[in-house]
């Protein structure tokens, strides 16, 4: 009987030894990956401020690729009749929504966000207008399901208005009032690393303690 519990007492420590030796560089892997992220999230930011310290573009001889995220531009054209109301915008405490028209300007059809409205209504301005923003990309779900259809929008999908409209629409919006840099998550990454790196430690440890007491 003893040596059976004896026996069932090894099988577990080594179950548990072999855990622990899987478990420790697993560990020590997710804790580099998070450094890679620090390290992807802190090009990402100094790439966004270099672009928005740049010289404005001039959307009149400029056509907007998916390169200019995050640039300055000057837009000077006719906006579509149409607007759009973006849902779950505020100001103040307030909601409402955020008013987004289509603009043609030079080459481009540029979906230009406006800003905040307390309500859902009105047309975009007629006559020419000048209107001086940041190009962002498109903040839409990771999954869409069925088409959106109607003025009033959960979020505005430059592709899909664009077929609704039949022109080419740009991949970037032009926000008039655009929101701050996102705050750096870098550090967030880091600490996320230590963590990885301190369950290895402890796993590297507890492996110790079960060898020394075979």
């Amino acid at each position: 009987m003893r040596t059976d519990r004896q026996n069932i007492g090894a099988r577990a420590r080594y179950a548990a030894m072999a855990t622990l030796l899987a478990c420790a560089p697993v560990f020590v892997l997710l804790g580099l990956w998070q450094l890679a992220r620090a390290d992807q999230q802190e090009a990402m930011q100094a790439a966004a401020q270099a672009a928005r310290a740049a010289a404005p573009l001039d959307l009149q001889r400029e056509r907007i690729v998916p390169g200019h995220a995050y640039r300055r531009a000057i837009a000077t054209g006719e906006f579509l009749p149409s607007q759009y109301f973006l849902q779950g915008r505020s100001e103040a405490g307030r909601p409402g929504y955020g008013m987004v028209a289509v603009m043609r300007a030079g080459g481009n059809h540029v979906l230009v966000d406006r800003g905040y409205t307390p309500r859902a209504e009105g047309l975009a301005p007629p006559g020419r207008r000048r209107v001086e923003g940041v190009l962002l990309p498109a903040r839409l779900p990771p999954l869409q399901l069925g088409e959106l259809r109607g003025a009033v929008r959960p979020f505005l999908d430059p592709r899909a208005i664009g077929d609704e409209l039949g022109i080419e629409l740009a991949p970037l919006v032009l926000h008039a009032k655009p929101p701050p840099l996102p705050p750096l998550k870098g550090v967030m990454h880091v600490g996320y690393a230590i963590q990885w790196f301190v369950f290895a430690a402890v796993a590297l440890v507890a492996l110790v303690a079960l060898m020394r007491n075979r």
